[in-house]
């Protein structure tokens, strides 16, 4: 059973695919913003492999009560597909976000656009899964996987500003302080995950592949 946050395009689009085409019947969960993107994601997903059910969950992860309705989806659907048995995750693929480092226009809930998706969401999308992450550890494996920029981490992390407030949304420097800051907190987000929950089997990891063409300047 997979969970894959933002697999409508770019990486989560090409692990989705690998993991329909490589993996004996799986269940696959994904969510994103574009339903027509996920609609031919959805069908190129039956031409791989006939047994692979793959189901879209649409949210956009700038607000965090969308992130609460897609994890009680997930229980949901699939409680439907295997009733006697606990609800299990074998892997969460979070690559879900936004450039948007606009603080004069946050969202709804408060919350600047940028560090909603790229890290608030992604730290609440783990803990609310985390139940049957641990249960798929349980019954095999189970893995986290924090889709990011692992290795521009900055020594300089502000933990008393962690959304850097004061800080002018200006090209240049302010901006790639923006940038490291956030993938210092995912970082750091991992390796508190794996040492709050050493023992359970769950591995979480914060990774790098590389620049990609994908949708997440549009």
């Amino acid at each position: 059973v997979v969970f894959i946050a933002g697999g409508t395009s770019g990486i989560g689009q090409a692990l989705l695919k690998a993991i329909a085409k490589h993996t004996n019947s799986p269940r696959i969960y994904f969510t994103g913003r574009n339903k027509e993107s996920a609609d031919q994601v959805i069908s190129d997903v039956k031409t791989l492999n006939k047994d692979a059910k793959c189901t879209f969950l649409h949210a956009d992860f700038t607000l965090l009560t969308n992130v609460c309705s897609v994890a009680q989806q997930f229980y949901d659907l699939e409680r439907l597909e295997s009733p006697d048995e606990h609800t299990r995750l074998n892997l969460l693929s979070i690559s879900v976000g936004s450039l948007d480092f606009n603080l004069a226009q946050p969202t709804e809930e408060g919350l600047p656009p940028g560090f909603a998706a790229r890290h608030y969401a992604r730290h609440l999308l783990t803990t609310l899964l985390l139940p049957a992450l641990k249960q798929g550890a349980k019954n095999g494996s189970a893995k986290v996987l924090n889709i990011e920029a692992a290795g521009y981490e900055s020594p300089d992390f502000n933990h008393t500003d962690i959304q850097l407030s004061t800080l002018p949304r200006t090209q240049g420097t302010a901006l790639k302080l923006l940038f490291q800051q956030q993938v210092t907190a995912a970082s750091l987000m991992a390796e508190s995950f794996a040492k709050r929950y050493a023992g359970s089997g769950i591995e979480f990891m914060h990774v790098y592949p590389g620049v990609v063409k994908s949708g997440l300047t549009r």
